[in-house]
């Protein structure tokens, strides 16, 4: 795309966000929040906190809720059949 076309796709987008027609979602790993005077992402953020609470453990560095939830139905305790 021609950098003239990209500059006049934003303006539309940017105008239909002004008019209420767009609602821009912002994507997961730009959500921070600060924790312990750090930012952190607030998604990992929550897995983490959800993982203490069901003992889950073994989880990646940044872990994804689906990480968390996967791994507690493998244990056998989400009550899933």
């Amino acid at each position: 795309m021609v950098d003239a076309e990209l500059d006049e796709l934003l303006d539309i987008i940017v105008e239909h966000i002004d008019d209420g027609k767009v609602i821009p979602i912002i994507g997961e790993d730009l959500i921070r929040i600060e924790h312990d005077g750090r930012p952190v992402s607030l998604y990992p953020y929550i897995a983490r906190q959800l993982a203490e609470r069901l003992g889950v453990k073994d989880l990646p560095p940044e872990p994804r809720l689906n990480d968390v939830i996967y791994a507690h139905l493998s244990r056998g305790r989400g009550g899933a059949t």
